[in-house]
């Protein structure tokens, strides 16, 4: 099982780099692949996938990312991929999303003794706290490594903006992992799909994602 979920991850990262380097309209298509992938999880949930609901569900997220060229809003990664200094704290984005996992999962696997929720039976406290300071000083040593001229955007030290910014998103990072896990439970599933091996499906790997964006963003 660790060895699937290791290639996958490797895989999704080597993918994720890619999409994030190129932009433009490669990451516009990953990102639409991503948003239609993920609407047909959810509606599986609840036996919508193969309904006529469904199939409007998935022309409006189809016709969301034909029309951006046009006048409807973009998806949040591709916003802040876009930004001045886009293609750098386009990174934020997995570094709050999936840090906060791993130091998350780390910091409980070797010191989590006190249960945190029910949603989510594996999460500690400790785990929960851990991920949100590994998350911080993971967000501050990348912030050493932005190129001069990003301090004069916000007007403020860039590492202390970088540090907060890390912690933040951990938390809204496991808020949204929680939220998928209470969609789950509710309905009674393990995971959304099993697209990705030993991962499961989309919303059961980009959930965080899904919060971390639209924050690294504004």
């Amino acid at each position: 099982m660790f060895v699937k979920r290791f290639i996958s991850a490797v895989i999704l990262l080597a993918f994720a780099a890619i999409a994030l380097v190129t932009g433009g309209d490669f990451l516009l298509a990953a990102s639409a692949v991503v948003a239609i992938g993920g609407t047909y999880e959810i509606l599986k949930v609840d036996s919508l996938h193969k309904t006529p609901l469904g199939a409007v569900s998935y022309i409006a997220a189809a016709g969301y990312y034909v029309m951006l060229y046009l006048a409807v809003l973009i998806s949040f990664v591709y916003q802040t991929r876009e930004l001045p200094y886009g293609n750098w704290f386009v990174w934020l984005i997995i570094i709050g999303a999936s840090g906060s996992d791993t130091f998350a999962y780390l910091t409980g696997m070797l010191i989590g003794r006190h249960h945190f929720s029910e949603l989510s039976p594996k999460k500690t406290i400790e785990g929960c706290v851990g991920g949100v300071l590994g998350t911080a000083v993971l967000a501050l040593v990348y912030s050493f490594f932005l190129p001069e001229g990003v301090d004069t955007l916000f007007g403020v030290n860039v590492h202390i903006l970088l540090l907060i910014c890390g912690a933040v998103c951990s938390i809204v990072s496991q808020i949204g992992d929680l939220a998928a896990s209470a969609i789950k439970r509710n309905y009674g599933i393990k995971d959304y799909s099993n697209l990705i091996p030993g991962h499961g499906g989309i919303m059961d790997r980009f959930d965080s994602i899904l919060f971390t964006a639209p924050l690294v963003y504004y």
